[in-house]
């Protein structure tokens, strides 16, 4: 039996991609997002209003683990490090060359984007891996057809994937239908094709059950997102964005592995459902208003090791492979200089002075103010400011209220804080929010006439509240729009209509 052995240059390549956010971690702070996360994972359900639940599960079996920085970002930089080595063995599947392996994995490195998507975790960290394991088994595929342990295999991996994030439909659904023209009338090939799709039906009713009796409320945060949260920047803003965000080097990949699988026929017949998948999410995100650039990362995660094999094969490259070697080097240096703005490597000082001096201004993807720094290096900043303000206005209540009252936040980043922070700053046990899963949560039966708001504008609660007090406004500099100066108040409710207000509060956005 021979055992395969991973190339010590990829190889070399995970471990510096583990090591290069494991030394951002050094000067990190808590992302927003993860406070919901770990908020998630003290409460498990099949699903939730954003996402469904493997990103979820993930972390309640880690337990008490997660609630250390270090060890949450070691689990995220090594997804990451794994996702280079999967990208690789594609790049290998292909019969691409040893050079095709180590290009795939030396761009994704130094792909900015890839460095700010494992730089925190969330379910998106995980979303490239189940791609790349998908356009391997379906590559694998391609070469025994009617393989059914193999059609098994690819519905456990979409199945799972769609358990991680619902936009594994945006792969599966197209990858499935070419599968079903190209290798239908095989014999025992659509047998297999049936048995996936009854198995990825059957691994789908618990999210759908979830949805249907909670109301849909996915769909509804979807409409919201597009109504009032995201920016419509336009086509072809979106794909400046691409290369702005992913590196030139990976966009040239990209378009290399495209132009590959149509027009090779080796490679078409081998690869023409994950090509056409790519190509099908690269039109939808291209149709769609206000899509994040992010959301190409597993599509790019995919077709790099395609574009390398393609690239690596070529009669270029093989008659001038220092030229174009050096070419590809040249084309990577963007994506370097990009480093200090997609993770924490420099101060939030020096991080500002330095995009002054590039010039360079992240893609402004939600209708909020302007930040000094990127939105998802702002994320980072002022959580534990945050507990520390609110748990000094609580010191200026009296003790009948104080003992009784109930914390409401305007966001779940807030809510996830206070909540992480809440026996550190002796925070009561009433956390509650209107914003996303959070409002499921909230129990407004159980909450007292008083309350202490954060984020919440004086004016719009007035309408609410019997009496006003504004305790204490949140300074943070390096923060979003909305976090610094967040106001902190003391709200005093005494009818007994809350649930109905509650209803009026909810925010799925």
């Amino acid at each position: 039996m021979q055992h395969r052995r991973i190339d010590p240059v990829v190889l070399a390549v995970v471990v510096a991609k583990i090591g290069i956010h494991l030394a951002s971690t050094l000067r990190d702070n808590w992302f927003r997002d993860e406070f919901y996360y770990l908020a998630y994972a003290r409460r498990l359900d099949w699903s939730y209003v954003d996402h469904p639940a493997f990103s979820i599960a993930a972390l309640a079996a880690l337990g008490s683990l997660t609630t250390s920085l270090i060890t949450l970002r070691l689990l995220t930089a090594a997804l990451g490090g794994l996702c280079i080595l999967v990208a690789a063995d594609l790049a290998k599947q292909l019969q691409g060359s040893t050079a095709a392996m180590r290009l795939t994995a030396i761009a994704l490195l130094l792909s900015p984007g890839f460095l700010g998507l494992y730089s925190f975790y969330s379910m998106n960290a995980w979303e490239p891996l189940f791609w790349l394991a998908g356009a391997i088994c379906l590559i694998r595929l391609s070469d025994l057809p009617a393989d059914r342990r193999r059609w098994l295999v690819l519905s456990l991996v979409l199945a799972i994937g769609l358990h991680n994030k619902w936009s594994m439909l945006w792969f599966g659904v197209p990858a499935l239908a070419v599968t079903a023209v190209q290798w239908g009338r095989w014999p025992g090939a659509f047998n297999g094709w049936c048995a996936s799709i009854a198995v990825i039906a059957l691994a789908a009713l618990p999210l759908v059950w979830w949805q249907a009796t909670h109301g849909y409320p996915t769909l509804e945060f979807m409409a919201n997102a597009q109504r009032l949260k995201l920016v419509h920047r336009g086509v072809a803003a979106f794909w400046l964005d691409q290369l702005l965000v992913f590196g030139p080097l990976v966009c040239l990949l990209g378009l290399a592995g495209s132009w590959g699988c149509l027009t090779k026929a080796g490679m078409r017949r081998r690869s023409l459902p994950v090509a056409t998948a790519i190509l099908a999410v690269a039109a939808l995100l291209t149709l769609t208003p206000g899509a994040r650039s992010y959301y190409m990362a597993p599509a790019y995660a995919v077709i790099v090791p395609l574009g390398a094999a393609v690239f690596c094969s070529s009669p270029l490259w093989q008659r001038n492979p220092v030229a174009v070697g050096s070419l590809l080097a040249l084309l990577a240096l963007p994506g370097v200089a990009g480093a200090p703005l997609a993770l924490p490597l420099l101060t939030p000082e020096q991080t500002a002075t330095y995009a002054t001096a590039l010039g360079i201004q992240a893609p402004r993807e939600e209708q909020t103010g302007a930040t000094a720094l990127p939105q998802h290096l702002a994320d980072r900043h002022g959580w534990e400011e945050l507990a520390r303000t609110v748990a000094g206005a609580l010191e200026s209540l009296p003790p009948a209220p104080r003992a009784s009252v109930t914390i409401m936040t305007s966001n779940y980043g807030q809510a996830g804080a206070l909540e992480f922070y809440r026996s550190r700053y002796g925070l009561p046990d009433r956390i509650v929010s209107p914003h996303n899963n959070y409002w499921y949560w909230a129990h407004p039966e159980e909450w007292s006439t008083h309350f202490v708001t954060v984020g919440f504008p004086i004016v719009g609660l007035s309408q609410f509240c019997d009496r006003v007090v504004q305790l204490a406004v949140v300074q943070c500099q390096w923060c979003r729009p909305g976090e610094d100066g967040a106001v902190v108040a003391y709200c005093e409710y005494s009818r007994r209509d809350a649930k109905a207000v509650w209803q009026q509060l909810r925010r799925f956005l």
